[in-house]
């Protein structure tokens, strides 16, 4: 014996095969074991040495270290009717094994005996691995073989075994036949009469009923395989590793289940075997590097695979083929044959952990434990708990106790209703404790018990799909109630979701919100009684009753429309809320700031009351609501309240102009709540009523937006004030040469002030602009004209009354000659200074008589005047009157037409030429002072009343006409 490394295998111990007759066999070419290793009776092992076929009792091999043939060697010397001794493949199956020549199939009992039963196979060019299995497996009615053709092309054969003469019948071949050239790795047939083999990279499914052949081509090379009723599990070389690769057959077509690696130190795998009872699958193995036999196990779900090498056992690659190494069990013990004709004898255990501790029946790789026993090793007693502690709903993260037995302190999960628990803790082995994680029990019914199971990952245990309903939350516990505003408020602990909890007031369900110590309970509009019942008790089933009570309600406003009232109470109030009219005789008020009133009966309903506010602004706004009731009266809550803010509709002008009527809306009618500017200058505001007020400006005010304030609100945007401009004068009158002339009006600053339509350029000295001066540069012009002022503010335009005005009258400053004289031959020639002068409608008459223009400029007019009037109809000074374009200008001080005195006054006085009257030297008198006044003493001194200041004008008269007799002459000279 000698050992291997390895936790499942045993160690070897080697067998050696003999013949009947006691002689050593020392090959061996091929060899199987019966393929109903699952029997507990005898098993048998056949193998083909140099001279024949000899089967072996497996009972007998694990008896002895000297094997005893069951039967004597059957060769063509035994047997006449066997052609070839040159074996290509054997099965051993039942009592019989059967063999295929080269030429024959021929049958061997395995009881003992050398009665054969052959068949010819007819054309045959054998392969390496060539098969025979029968047809139904556990059966012996019919069995399928392999041939090779001469191109070799396989063909499937079926021969009928006779079970009467225990002897062949008639052999055919199946079609169609799978056109299949390479070596056979292993080849089956299963209870659904399927064929099943492989070849390359390639799995095959032939099922002769109906013809039908499925292929499954992998990766990598196929070297062995095992089967039960639904899957293949074959041995696959992938890429430097020996896998094993599951494939399911039953359901139609051949198709990848899973693979998983057994070894990456082998090549590939010799031959295969299945303990159906453990599930658990057997491998040879050619080791890569050194060509060393191997032996490896895996569970059919890949699980705990081993692999060992047997030290003494060098494998020639050559010389391999199917039947080389095949691989046999009886209970625990495993066999593996080898060319040298021994047998590799080693126990083996199942792949389950510590061999399920004894506690348990282990399949693939894992156990099914039995009695109270769990754990992926059947190690442990189950734990089991009993009873946990209850925590608050809203509490859920406080900490739960749980008690039982057999608990371990090991790593474990604890899992309430799905929900895997935090701060899991070992106390002992009967108590754990964890804590539910934030906001996991939302959807939990508080009432209903729980799920608790725990769970050991190390043992790959848990009693979840058996976990005990114990957890349940802590129960409702109400301490007070009391109403507040529109709510019960319930104070206690323990509260569960509104879900789970239910609230009723009278008949009425309330919808309340709650907290672990608290729930807030709205009230519904329509309360039928003042003083109601009040219930809480669990949903949806009414199996818990936590209060049951009762509580007297306040009326309560919750809200009011319109949120905006106006001023002057045109628009009806409702008030909305709880509590208003209930049963029973009860009057109401409502109280608006400190004004009662009464609302009209059939305007109060159970939760609105409608109502007209009072006129005006109230000081405290605020409404609230009084209910009387058998000499009780009840209270509201206020509810405060607001005015539409002011609105302007429209503003016109009055008279003085600076004050203004602006109509509108929710003014109120106190002067004092009002305040308005225009820009910042604050105007006064009087006669104030809800639709309307009067402002006045002041004299510095300025076109600007008009804001207001009425109560602290403020118009809902400012409106742009324009003031409307006033042209009163213009002075002085412009020249018609053009120049600045001063405007005269009212709130003419900044505006456009334009003559005939065209505007000027104008500046506004002054701070004031009621009144207001504008100075404007006016352009050169004659006659009349028109002044205009445009205030222009926001989309506002202002335009003033027209003005109409004129260029300045032409103004005369001096006359020459200014003394002309009755000459009905002569025409005089004068020469006019003055302004303003211009050939534009122009007119110029003396004593109202025309004077013909010669000659013109803007300060000089030369005429010729035709004397020819009535010298006593003339009145000095003589008018002097010139029109430009219409405007008249006047003077009558500068001309005088010269008359005569009566008798030339004599010696005695002078002659005064404006009036033709005499100014006598006293004592003298009368119109020609020819006549004495001896009274008058004071003659000498006295002054002519028709001259006061005592001129002589005869003298200064003279004096200038002497004077201009010697200019004249001088230009003659000249």
């Amino acid at each position: 014996m000698y050992p291997v490394q390895s936790q499942i295998f045993g160690a070897v111990s080697e067998l050696k095969f003999y013949t009947f007759t006691q002689q050593l066999i020392s090959s061996m070419t091929r060899g199987e074991f019966n393929m109903n290793s699952d029997y507990s009776g005898d098993q048998y092992f056949c193998i083909q040495s140099g001279s024949g076929i000899t089967p072996y009792s497996t009972t007998n091999l694990a008896a002895s270290n000297i094997a005893i043939a069951a039967t004597p060697q059957v060769s063509s010397t035994t047997s006449p009717s066997i052609t070839s001794n040159n074996i290509t493949g054997l099965m051993c199956s039942g009592y019989y094994a059967f063999v295929l020549t080269t030429t024959q199939l021929v049958s061997v009992p395995l009881l003992g005996g050398t009665s054969v039963s052959t068949v010819s196979l007819g054309t045959n060019s054998p392969q390496i691995n060539m098969f025979i299995r029968n047809v139904f497996y556990n059966t012996t009615s019919a069995y399928v073989y392999t041939t090779f053709s001469a191109t070799k092309v396989l063909t499937l054969n079926k021969a009928i075994w006779v079970v009467n003469t225990n002897s062949f019948g008639a052999t055919t071949p199946f079609t169609p036949n799978p056109p299949i050239t390479s070596d056979i790795a292993f080849f089956y047939n299963e209870p659904s009469g399927k064929i099943i083999f492989g070849a390359g990279s390639n799995v095959y499914s032939y099922k002769p009923s109906d013809n039908t052949f499925e292929t499954y081509t992998g990766t990598g090379t196929v070297y062995a395989a095992a089967i039960n009723s639904f899957y293949i599990y074959a041995c696959y070389s992938i890429n430097s590793e020996i896998k094993l690769v599951v494939l399911n057959y039953l359901a139609g077509p051949v198709t990848f289940v899973n693979s998983y690696t057994i070894t990456n130190d082998s090549s590939s795998c010799l031959s295969a075997n299945y303990n159906h009872q453990l599930g658990q699958l057997f491998f040879s193995l050619l080791k890569t590097s050194n060509n060393q036999l191997g032996i490896s196990t895996i569970g059919t779900d890949g699980g705990n695979p081993q692999v060992s090498y047997i030290s003494n056992q060098i494998v020639t690659p050559a010389s391999v083929n199917a039947f080389s190494y095949p691989i046999g069990y009886q209970g625990q013990t495993l066999y593996i044959a080898t060319p040298t004709a021994t047998v590799l004898q080693m126990s083996y255990q199942n792949l389950c952990p510590n061999q399920c501790s004894g506690n348990g029946n282990c399949f693939k790789s894992r156990c099914t434990c039995t009695g109270d026993y769990v754990g992926k090793d059947c190690s442990h007693l189950q734990p089991v708990i009993t009873s946990t502690t209850t925590i608050p709903y809203y509490q859920s993260t406080n900490t739960i106790t749980l008690t039982g037995t057999n608990f371990v302190n090991d790593t474990f999960t604890l899992t309430i209703q799905g929900v895997q628990c935090a701060n899991t803790s070992f106390i002992n082995s009967t108590t754990l404790t964890c804590n539910l994680p934030p906001n996991s029990v939302s959807s939990w019914a508080p009432l209903v018990a729980k799920s608790v199971s725990i769970a050991y990952p190390s043992w790959q245990w848990t009693n979840q799909n058996f976990a005990p309903q114990l957890f349940t939350f802590t129960r409702p516990v109400i301490d007070s109630y009391a109403q507040s505003a529109n709510t019960i408020v319930l104070q206690g602990h323990n509260f569960f979701s509104p879900s789970y909890i239910s609230t009723q007031l009278g008949t009425t369900s309330l919808s309340c919100s709650n907290t672990d110590t608290t729930s807030t309970c709205t009230i519904s509009g329509n309360v039928a009684s003042r003083t109601s019942t009040l219930k809480v008790y669990s949903s949806p089933m009414q199996t818990n009753t936590w209060l049951d009570g009762s509580i007297t309600l306040n009326p309560y406003i919750t809200s009011f429309q319109p949120l905006k009232i106006p001023t002057d109470g045109s628009v009806p109030v409702t008030i909305y809320g709880i509590a208003f009219k209930t049963s029973g005789t009860e009057t109401f008020n409502i109280i608006q700031g400190t004004t009662n009133i009464e609302p009209i009966a059939n305007n109060v309903a159970a939760n609105s009351i409608i109502f007209s506010p009072s006129s005006g602004i109230s000081s405290t706004k605020t409404f609230k609501l009084q209910i009387t009731t058998s000499g009780t009266t009840y209270t509201s809550n206020s509810i405060t309240f607001q005015y539409l803010p002011p609105s302007i509709v429209s503003i016109s002008q009055l008279t003085p102009t600076n004050k203004f009527s602006i109509s509108g809306n929710n003014f109120g009618t106190s002067t004092s709540l009002v305040q308005a500017s225009i820009g910042s200058t604050s105007v006064t505001v009087s006669n104030v009523n809800n639709h309307g007020l009067v402002i006045t400006l002041p004299n510095d005010v300025r076109k600007n937006d008009l804001t207001m304030t009425v109560d602290g609100q403020s118009l809902d945007s400012s409106y742009p004030f324009n003031l409307p401009p006033l042209i009163t004068s213009i002075s002085p009158l412009p020249s018609i040469d053009g120049g600045i002339t001063t405007i005269f009006g009212e709130y003419l600053v900044s505006t456009i002030i334009s003559i005939g339509g065209t505007p000027m350029d104008c500046s506004y000295p002054g701070s004031t602009n009621y009144p207001s001066t504008a100075t404007c540069n006016f352009p050169s012009g004659t006659g009349e004209f028109t002044v205009t002022a445009l205030s222009q503010y926001s989309t506002s335009n202002d335009l003033s009354d027209t003005f109409d005005s004129n260029y300045h009258q032409p103004t005369v400053s001096s006359i020459t000659p200014n003394v002309y004289k009755f000459n009905e031959n002569e025409s005089t020639i004068f020469t006019i200074t003055g302004e303003n002068f211009a050939d534009e409608s122009l007119d110029v008459q003396i004593n109202n008589e025309p004077c013909t223009v010669t000659s013109i400029n803007s300060t000089q007019i030369i005429c010729e005047y035709s004397n020819d009037v009535d010298p006593q109809t003339v009145v000095n000074p003589v008018v002097i009157k010139i029109t430009v374009d219409s405007v008249v200008g006047n003077n009558n001080l500068l001309l005088i037409f010269e008359k005569s005195c009566p008798n030339t006054c004599t010696p005695n006085g002078q002659c005064n030429i404006s009036s033709g009257q005499c100014t006598c030297t006293p004592p003298y008198s009368g119109t020609d002072c020819t006549t004495i006044d001896p009274t008058d003493s004071s003659s000498n001194s006295s002054l002519d009343s028709n001259n006061p200041d005592n001129i002589s004008i005869s003298s200064t008269l003279y004096t200038n006409i002497a004077l201009t007799i010697l200019s004249y002459c001088i230009l003659l000279l000249l």
